[in-house]
């Protein structure tokens, strides 16, 4: 299937509050042109039956007519270190470093070079096509040399690999040695080959270092990574000079010995350069503890705080002995920052309403939405309401292709055709959380510097569409309410939230970070009331980048040793895990996946009366939600519980049960199906404040049924009137 889509777009950044600017970046696959204005959007679902889209147009000073023009995105993590004169002085040089490829046979892929592709000059130490460690050497007459051990590296084995150009002799070196046990005595055999070169031939030693890649400076200032390395790259080193023996039985035990700590007293004389990847991890910085600093930055952030050749398996902390992480993982799919230019910008006015916005850019064939969310001035909020828009759980999904991988698992999800065909075509705008690099490795970062396709109008029925009905609803029942989200919860904290009364949550807000759980359970200890409005919330342990804006860490089955986040070493994997299960706060927490409903709650008797009669006010009957937008019902998507071992408060009370799940329903690993229901809940806390749980992601959808006359939305009205109040909550 292929897409009609001719236009594409992404902003910087995606939340900003009054006077702050956002910027647009525009690609046009026709290079038509195309028009540009301001639209307030209020629903965004355009797929499920109901089709309650809804935006209007505003004035702005961008509005207008824009040239066409195609934006490319280069994937691809790496590494650049800048020109040096150092560099250009060497004349003979050896070039040592350890790796341990994941897809070595899939054409030449760079490890560490000073290579200009475009003229091809220079040297390169790579894997060729055939999987072979090769020296490339080139000088600047054309002439052009390839020297391979022509013994394979085998997948995922460490592998000590050494490349020498003997400015005096005129000859080339190429050295490689397993250095652990593959089992074929071949492989396991050190190899060293040597190749006489012509008495005029010099290598040109020009240009950057980079690593991993081969980099192509393009003329709008990005960087073009090419030959891209699949796998892990660990202490590169530079030496001037070639092997003498001179200490040593042979050259390879020398050359064995230029990649271990400490460099032997004959050698230590001639580094140039001594790249340590065990230094400021959680950066983009590149260390080298060299004689001339020849530092270096990483791009597309490749993976780091990963397991290094010295790792002995004592140290599960990468804090605790850095030097056992001295490796960075490369994938030729990574994408950080696509590096489109601005079309056109945007100054937030002050007059400006909180809300959900968009650049709406149309041409003769498509109209997208590049969407982004104003928040009001810092520390001046406008309403006792608060929406919480789970933006860290947006880029998670962000570009996910779950309905490409499995397109039986998720029959009733209300899906865009189009986009799928769109990103089934285009890799390059990078993964989600859910995908799997090109080397079959989990994907654990997620930028917003790219086109996301998930957060836009007429998108999957699921995570930002499915939170616009919630906006959809408090628009019709004129509730003013500020929009808020993740990205200022997590800088801000417990400051942003706690000028309001009510916090209401989007239907899915899974990936938290440790400030904004601190943040959450401090305003509902200190007063606040919470609506949780959806399910598997608070779930994954997440971390933002210290210094690149806008991409988040997750860590989930990762191999052992390598669970702490490289941003801020937080401990990877469940909240659960990490004794802050989200029971403890929202009383319910993950039970199962229910993609296939309809299903619907049924109350609990008795309740105290005095206490939550005000939350089925106006509702008759015991039967809730048996009606839905999305599943035809309030129960379904992916649902919570109680669970007094995970940390359910005692006072917890549970107001409604759906126990007849229908379809096909998938457990969470703590439970078996025996133990799978949903449940909606109320709990207060002692500082007067309370959390209100629906436990299912698909409630929020039923809202808008019957024009918002229905059960579910009567309840989520009478529990948001009562926690808009000031009147505190007994304990």
């Amino acid at each position: 299937m292929k897409s009609g889509r001719s236009l594409i777009g992404y902003c910087d950044p995606l939340t900003v509050r009054p006077g702050d600017s956002v910027h647009f970046k525009v690609s046009s696959h026709s290079e038509q042109p195309y028009q540009a204005e301001l639209v307030k959007i209020r629903n965004a679902d355009r797929l499920t039956p109901a089709n309650r889209f809804s935006e209007k147009i505003l004035p702005s000073a961008f509005a207008g007519r824009y040239p066409g023009r195609e934006q490319a995105i280069h994937t691809g993590s790496c590494i650049e270190i800048p020109d040096n004169q150092a560099l250009t002085a060497l004349q003979s040089f050896t070039a040592p470093l350890t790796t341990s490829p994941t897809t070595p046979m899939t054409g030449r892929q760079q490890l560490l070079s000073c290579w200009t592709d475009l003229d091809r000059k220079g040297w390169a130490v790579i894997l060729d096509s055939r999987g072979f460690p090769t020296l490339m050497l080139a000088d600047s007459g054309g002439r052009h040399y390839e020297l391979s051990t022509q013994i394979r590296v085998p997948d995922g084995v460490w592998t000590f690999i050494a490349v020498s150009f003997d400015a005096v002799a005129k000859s080339c070196t190429v050295f490689s040695h397993q250095l652990e046990p593959t089992g074929n005595t071949l492989l396991d055999w050190p190899v060293r080959r040597s190749l006489p070169l012509p008495e005029d031939f010099v290598p040109v030693q020009d240009g950057p270092i980079s690593v991993a890649a081969v980099i192509n400076s393009l003329p709008t200032g990005g960087k073009q990574p090419l030959y891209c390395f699949n796998g892990k790259v660990e202490r590169p080193r530079l030496f001037a000079g070639v092997p003498t023996v001179i200490g040593f039985k042979t050259h390879g035990e020398e050359l064995l010995a230029l990649g271990r700590d400490p460099i032997p007293e004959t050698s230590a004389a001639r580094l140039v350069a001594d790249w340590d990847f065990s230094q400021k991890i959680g950066t983009a910085e590149i260390v080298d503890r060299g004689p001339y600093g020849l530092h270096g930055r990483t791009i597309n952030l490749p993976l780091r705080a990963v397991r290094g050749q010295t790792w002995t398996g004592d140290t599960l902390d990468w804090r605790d002995d850095p030097s056992q992480y001295a490796a960075i993982r490369f994938h030729d799919d990574d994408l950080y920052d696509a590096q489109w230019q601005t079309d056109f910008s945007y100054t937030v006015p002050n007059d400006l309403p909180s809300g959900l916005y968009a650049a709406r850019i149309q041409d003769e064939s498509t109209t997208d939405h590049i969407c982004f969310f104003v928040a009001p001035e810092r520390g001046d909020p406008r309403n006792d309401v608060a929406v919480l828009l789970p933006t860290v759980s947006y880029l998670a999904y962000a570009n996910h292709r779950l309905n490409i991988s499995w397109p039986d698992r998720f029959p009733k999800v209300y899906t865009n055709e189009d986009d799928s065909a769109y990103l089934e075509t285009h890799s390059e705008l990078g993964h989600s959380l859910y995908d799997y690099h090109s080397d079959g490795s989990e994907v654990n970062y997620a930028s917003r510097l790219r086109p996301l396709i998930h957060i836009r109008p007429g998108a999957q029925a699921y995570n930002f569409v499915a939170d616009t009905d919630i906006i959809d609803w408090l628009e019709h029942e004129s509730v003013g309410f500020d929009l808020i989200t993740d990205d200022l919860l997590h800088a801000e904290g417990y400051a942003l939230l706690k000028d309001y009364r009510v916090v209401i949550t989007g239907t899915h807000p899974e990936y938290t970070t440790t400030p904004m759980l601190d943040a959450v359970e401090q305003f509902t200890e200190s007063g606040g009331r919470l609506m949780y409005m959806g399910a598997n919330g608070f779930f994954w342990v997440t971390s933002y980048h210290q210094s690149q804006p806008g991409v988040i860490e997750v860590r989930r089955m990762m191999a052992e040793g390598e669970g702490r986040h490289e941003f801020d070493g937080a401990a990877g994997s469940l909240w659960a895990l990490n004794d802050r299960a989200p029971q403890k706060l929202l009383g319910v927490g993950f039970v199962a996946m229910a993609f296939f409903g309809p299903s619907f709650y049924q109350r609990v008797e008795p309740i105290d009366e005095a206490k939550l009669g005000f939350i089925f006010q106006g509702v008759d009957g015991d039967v809730i939600g048996d009606f839905g937008n999305h599943f035809n019902g309030a129960v379904g998507e992916e649902i919570d519980r109680t669970d007094a071992a995970m940390g359910t408060p005692e006072d917890t009370i549970v107001l409604a049960r759906c126990t007849t799940l229908g379809g096909i329903v998938e457990p969470d690993d703590f439970y078996a199906a025996e133990d799978v229901y949903a449940e909606m809940t109320f709990r207060t806390t002692a500082g007067g404040g309370a959390v209100f749980s629906t436990g299912s992601i698909a409630w929020s959808s039923a809202l808008n049924h019957n024009n918002f006359d229905n059960d579910v939305a009567t309840i989520t009205r009478n529990v948001l009137r009562r926690f808009a109040s000031p009147e505190a909550f007994d304990a």
